[in-house]
C-alpha cells in the first residue's frame, strides 16, 4: 500500500521534523531574550518578527503549496519540473521586491522601527531568505530527507548562536540576522541539492 511506504514515512517524518523544529526551538529563546534584550529591545524585536513573519506570507503567496502540488503532478518530467521551478523563483523573486518597498514604507510610518533601521531590514533579510526556500519542491518530488535534516540542523545551530551571541538590548538585530543566516544556508543547500539532482 503507498500509504505505508518507507520513503511516505520517511519524508513525512521528515516534513513534521522540520515542523516541530520550526515551532518549538523559538520557546527555548524566547525566556532567554526577554529578560537579556529588556522590554523596549525585546518589543521592538517581537514586532520586527512579527513584520517578518508578514513579510514572508507575502513572498511565499501561497506558492509553497501550488508549487508543492504542482512539482508532485510533474515528478516524471524533468523539463517541466524545471519551468515549474522558474517561475516559481521568478514570482518570488517579483514578490520580493515588493515587499522590500513594503518595508521601506513600515520604516517611515511604524514607530517601532523609527530608531531601529537594521532591526527592520535584517528582519526583511530573514523573511526573504525563508520564503524563498525551495523546499517545497523537494516535497513535491518526495525527496525530504537531506533537506529537512540539513535545515533542522542549521535552525540548531542558529538557535545556540542565539545564546552565545545576544547579550543586551543592542544585540536584538542579532535575533534575526542568525535566523536569516540560517534559512539563507538552508536555501542554498536546496539550490546546491537542485544542482546535484
Amino acid at each position: 500500500m503507498r500509504l505505508l511506504s518507507p520513503q511516505v514515512l520517511r519524508n513525512a517524518a521528515a516534513l513534521y521534523g522540520v515542523h516541530v523544529v520550526t515551532y518549538a526551538l523559538p520557546l527555548l529563546t524566547t525566556p532567554y531574550l526577554a529578560r537579556t534584550l529588556g522590554p523596549a529591545a525585546w518589543g521592538a524585536l517581537a514586532v520586527a518578527q512579527a513584520f517578518a513573519l508578514l513579510v514572508s506570507l507575502l513572498i511565499e503567496f501561497g506558492f509553497d503549496l501550488s508549487g508543492t502540488r504542482e512539482a508532485a503532478r510533474r515528478q516524471g518530467d524533468p523539463a517541466a519540473l524545471g519551468a515549474l521551478l522558474s517561475g516559481v523563483t521568478l514570482a518570488k523573486l517579483l514578490l520580493t521586491a515588493a515587499a522590500a518597498l513594503l518595508t521601506l514604507a513600515a520604516q517611515q510610518w511604524i514607530p517601532a522601527f523609527h530608531g531601529r533601521p537594521l532591526l527592520l531590514w535584517v528582519a526583511f533579510a530573514w523573511a526573504a531568505a525563508q520564503a524563498l526556500n525551495v523546499m517545497w519542491f523537494f516535497q513535491g518530488i518526495e525527496d525530504l530527507t537531506r533537506v529537512s535534516t540539513l535545515d533542522i540542523g542549521l535552525k540548531v545551530a542558529g538557535t545556540a548562536l542565539v545564546f552565545l551571541t545576544v547579550r543586551g538590548p543592542d544585540d536584538a538585530w542579532l535575533v534575526p540576522a542568525v535566523q536569516g543566516g540560517a534559512a539563507l544556508g538552508a536555501a542554498a543547500a536546496c539550490l546546491f541539492f537542485l544542482h546535484l539532482s
